[in-house]
């Protein structure tokens, strides 16, 4: 960490405008434009369920890693614990991003940090609500709790995504998946590697709906060009038919049960990813269905 600052909770840090699509070149254009993002959006986010009173602001030299992204480097991440945002940015890894992307980047990240901070939120029993639906042990039951992750992360994904649309910010999210969408030539090769082993595809599938509920929320919406943007997903993927047909399921059943509580949106995700994914093992049983505790 080469600096460290604490702002109170909606000081205004800057009064220089930037044109959205303008391109920051420089570690200071990025610290002092993330600084006025995130004092602006604090503002319309912080809410009774959640006081924020203070954020802390962190410049990193190298890209942040945790469980959260598998190990892999993110140049954004957003912690929140007691009414404290903490937020970390690795500058170096974001030169050239647009204004409008970094301002959707950064709004994602305080949106999923708060959302997840809300006692209320996101929570679900593993052990009770998960486990009877397979009988499973060992590094099969660790697999399961991998799948569920993706699909709870996914889930937020959406809440979070659907709570900034509604704030009528929803184009910037449009550019940061532009912005970050990778459509790599060794992920296609990965994932034909993957197609015989349905196990295999189950995880590389649930962990790129993560992107896809969000994409696919404002796709829904017509906000900008995020229609296009997610039928471009769709063909530079190039997904087996079966594998899209399943992810525009879990896609259907957070809509449809948008409503319901969140372990109950999982639980039905999950059930459909057992019966479409994991069941071709015939070492696995499908106990009768229990009821959600």
């Amino acid at each position: 960490m080469i600096l460290e600052k604490i702002f109170r909770h909606g000081t205004p840090l800057t009064n220089r405008k930037m044109t959205s699509h303008c391109r920051l070149q420089t570690p200071q254009e990025i610290e002092q434009h993330a600084n006025q993002i995130v004092g602006d959006f604090l503002l319309y986010i912080t809410s009774d369920k959640l006081p924020l009173t203070e954020w802390v602001f962190s410049q990193e030299t190298e890209p942040l890693r945790s469980r959260r992204t598998g190990g892999i480097g993110r140049p954004i991440r957003a912690v929140t614990k007691k009414g404290v945002l903490e937020l970390q940015i690795c500058p170096n890894d974001l030169l050239g991003i647009t204004y409008i992307a970094l301002q959707g980047w950064l709004e994602l990240e305080i949106a999923r940090s708060t959302e997840e901070a809300k006692a209320d939120s996101c929570q679900f029993n593993f052990q009770n609500q998960i486990r009877p639906l397979m009988y499973l042990a060992g590094s099969g039951l660790y697999f399961i709790r991998e799948l569920v992750e993706y699909l709870s992360r996914s889930l937020i994904r959406r809440e979070t995504t659907k709570i900034i649309h509604r704030m009528g910010r929803g184009l910037p999210q449009v550019y940061y998946y532009f912005h970050t969408l990778n459509f790599s030539e060794e992920e296609k090769k990965f994932y034909t590697n993957f197609t015989p082993h349905k196990w295999s595809r189950a995880s590389h599938l649930c962990g790129k709906l993560v992107e896809y509920m969000g994409l696919s929320y404002l796709a829904d919406h017509g906000v900008g060009f995020s229609q296009t943007l997610c039928l471009d997903w769709q063909k530079q993927h190039g997904y087996l038919s079966e594998d899209q047909a399943f992810l525009d399921e879990m896609v259907s059943i957070a809509n449809q049960f948008a409503d319901q509580a969140f372990s109950f949106q999982l639980i039905e995700m999950f059930k459909v990813l057992r019966d479409t994914m994991l069941l071709n093992n015939s070492s696995v049983v499908r106990p009768p269905e229990p009821g959600i505790n």
